[in-house]
């Protein structure tokens, strides 16, 4: 019964991504579809199915997995800005496969480690395209991406079970709601908006990051009390990461023009000191 209605309510919970993206643009939308909302919702299935154990390892897994999710975001991006959506999902599918079997050969806690310091940096440098408003495709986006948060659930619920608590985190960090509502926008309005998808993916990680972590981390302790210090804790970064989402101008700023898909070019801000 709980592998039915953890799906829903992850359905449920993601819908928020596609009422920002609507408002906001792709770029937003990306950011929110990669926020660890679905991952809270598989941890606790797992966690009542299989345990605290399962749970953080399941947490610790998906921790590790952050630099394929980094992997996937950078090429998707940089692909489509040149090739179709075709070569550029299955350039990024195949991206985070190649680095998550890297990762399986490293400890979890290490792999966590490097993670961390790889989605920090690429948070920093990613740059931040120029938004536009997406509501032509708020209809196609809300099914594509509440449809991948419910697979994702089950996904991971369903790996733990029959594969162990390393491949569940390695299925739970796969970005597929990002990795739908990219195409769903890349097919609506333009090679564009997926790259700023892809960029918006990147920039919302460290909070992603942030929650595994400590939910991995707290979790044999304090059980499902750990929930609360994870969200705490991501809530945190998330202020963090949503402001630097935001394009600001400084004195004596220089704006770079990055070639997007399209014949209008993203203007990027980037400060210098």
């Amino acid at each position: 019964m709980l592998l039915l209605a953890a799906p829903a309510a992850a359905s449920l919970v993601m819908f928020a991504a596609v009422t920002i993206e609507r408002r906001l643009g792709p770029a937003a939308g990306g950011w929110t579809a990669a926020l660890p909302l679905c991952l809270a919702v598989a941890l606790f299935t797992v966690l009542q199915d299989r345990g605290v154990e399962a749970a953080a390892g399941v947490a610790w897994s998906a921790a590790g997995h952050m630099v394929a999710q980094v992997a996937f975001g950078v090429v998707l991006g940089a692909v489509l800005m040149r090739r179709s959506l075709a070569i550029g999902a299955l350039s990024g599918a195949v991206a985070y496969g190649a680095m998550s079997l890297l990762v399986s050969l490293i400890p979890s806690g290490l792999a966590a480690g490097a993670s961390a310091m790889v989605v920090i940096a690429a948070a920093v440098l990613v740059p931040v395209p120029a938004t536009r408003s997406a509501g032509r495709r708020s209809a196609a986006a809300s099914v594509a991406v509440c449809a991948g948060a419910a697979v994702i659930v089950a996904g991971t619920t369903i790996a733990t079970r029959e594969f162990g608590p390393e491949i569940g985190g390695a299925v739970g960090a796969f970005p597929t709601m990002c990795f739908a509502l990219a195409l769903v926008v890349t097919l609506s309005g333009g090679r564009e908006d997926g790259v700023r998808v892809a960029f918006g993916l990147i920039r919302s990680l460290p909070c992603y990051l942030s929650f595994a972590a400590t939910f991995a981390l707290c979790a044999p302790h304090l059980g499902a009390t750990a929930f609360a210090v994870a969200f705490v804790v991501a809530a945190g970064v998330a202020v963090a990461t949503w402001w630097g989402m935001r394009p600001r101008p400084s004195r004596g700023a220089h704006v770079a023009t990055v070639a997007l898909p399209s014949t209008d070019a993203a203007v990027l801000t980037s400060g210098r000191a």
